[in-house]
């Protein structure tokens, strides 16, 4: 039986393999904040509300702040594991 976990982990995998990953947007430099329209494997999504701090925008999208200085490290996490693109955008 596929748990929840596992199915998204599985759809993060086959968006990369169709080459037509999730993009996840992000803005800011000495505080980044990153959108996340959708939800995501139990292990990034602790790593996420441990290393930031999580709120919900207007269109109930999850944004999660983080001090500019961890902002690569969890750049390389969801890029790495999970295959995402994140395109920086302007405030």
């Amino acid at each position: 039986k596929l748990r929840q976990d596992d199915a998204l982990r599985t759809a993060f995998s086959l968006d990369r393999l169709s080459e037509a990953p999730l993009e996840f947007s992000w803005t800011g430099d000495k505080e980044v904040a990153l959108t996340v329209d959708g939800f995501l494997p139990r292990a990034e999504f602790r790593h996420l509300n441990v290393t930031g701090v999580q709120e919900r925008d207007e269109t109930g999208a999850y944004v999660y702040r983080f001090p500019g200085e961890v902002w690569p490290e969890v750049a390389t996490l969801l890029t790495h594991r999970l295959g995402v693109l994140l395109k920086r955008v302007n405030p």
